[in-house]
Parts: structure tokens; sequence; C-alpha cells
């Protein structure tokens, strides 16, 4: 079962904040990947698509921010105590609640393995990769054909500096026991892709 929801879709125009809130996206230098054992509140980010799957003893709810991206992993352990996990791709000057089990700053290619919870065990990898024009343009027009696949797609508005928007586009693989999701964030400004590729698996 899957629920997908459209949100506001005002073009983000220039670096805003309001209400503590950041609603536009900000320069992929302050980007960062924080991962939690617990559910992170919607209230914290400007809400641009989302979508939640429920499959077998898990769900997953999945939303596309202004700044990034949130993935909210939820199941149960054997004894039914509920099992959190977050992921959250978004801006480092974000004030966040509480402190995250894994905290990714962008930099070179990063990979982690590790144990959010008793039965939750997470593998992750970031990068950011600077192309030419022509390659840019060329995987820009890529994931803008995603759209049609199986995933979850947001296109930009221009940031007042060049006509060209940003995209976001999370793609989503589901087995029993794990889920794979694998980010994409464009910044047409300076011809970078933020990429993340994460996997969560419940033990039986």
């Amino acid at each position: 079962m899957e629920k997908t929801a459209a949100h506001d879709d005002t073009p983000a125009v220039g670096p805003t904040k309001r209400n503590g809130m950041i609603t536009t996206r900000p320069c992929v230098s302050e980007l960062t990947l924080l991962h939690y054992a617990k559910l992170v509140h919607p209230e914290f980010f400007r809400i641009v698509a989302s979508r939640t799957v429920e499959r077998g003893n898990y769900s997953l709810t999945l939303h596309l921010t202004s700044t990034g991206h949130v993935a909210m992993f939820r199941t149960n352990a054997t004894d039914g105590k509920p099992l959190m996990a977050t992921e959250v791709a978004t801006s480092a000057h974000l004030e966040m609640p509480g402190s995250p089990v894994s905290e990714l700053r962008f930099q070179s290619k990063q990979h982690e393995t590790f144990r959010i919870s008793e039965i939750l065990d997470v593998e992750t990898t970031f990068e950011c990769d600077t192309l030419d024009r022509k390659t840019f343009m060329a995987v820009q027009s890529e994931l803008a054909k995603a759209n049609e696949l199986d995933g979850l797609f947001y296109h930009f508005g221009s940031n007042g500096r060049i006509a060209l928007g940003g995209l976001s586009y999370l793609a989503l693989e589901t087995w029993q026991q794990r889920v794979r999701i694998r980010a994409y964030h464009t910044f047409p400004e300076n011809c970078r892709v933020m990429m993340t590729d994460t996997v969560m698996k419940r033990e039986k």
C-alpha cells in the first residue's frame, strides 16, 4: 500500500529562512547527511512532495524538501517495541532536534555502516560530483525522465541567478526486510550533483 502527496510548488527564489525553517535550497557545500534512531517531525522542513509505502512489517515515509530529503522507517521488534530510523539530507545550518547516530558532511565520497537500533542496520554512501556543463545537462535530463518511473520527483524553480532550476529524485527499492533509497539532488548553478545511497535492513 502506498500514498503519494503533492505540496506547495511555489518556486524557491534565493536563500530564505522563516520561523527557523529553511524554505529554499541551500548551497551544495552546506549539505549534510544525518541519521537518527527516532522520527523527525516534518515541521522542521518545507516539504514539496511525499510518498508512504507499507510492506510486511515496516512502513517508509519519504519527503522531498526544500533542503534535500527525509526518509522515515518504522518497524517493531519481536516483543512489539516500536523501532524507528530517519535519514535527513539538509543544510548544516538547520537546527535539528537531538544528536544523530551518524553525521556526514559535504566532502569527498563517504561510506558508513552502523546499527541504529537493536535489529535495524543502516549502510549509507554520500557523495557529490562536479560535472562539466554538457554532462550535467545530460544527467539533469535523465533525472527528469525518471519522473515517469518508480520514485519521488520534484523540479524546483529558478533561484533567480540562472534560469535552470534544480531537480530532486528519490528512487526506492523494497524487499520484505529491507529498503534501498537512492537520492539525487542537482545544483545547476555550479553543475553539481549530490547523491546518497542508503540501505535500511531489519533483522528477521
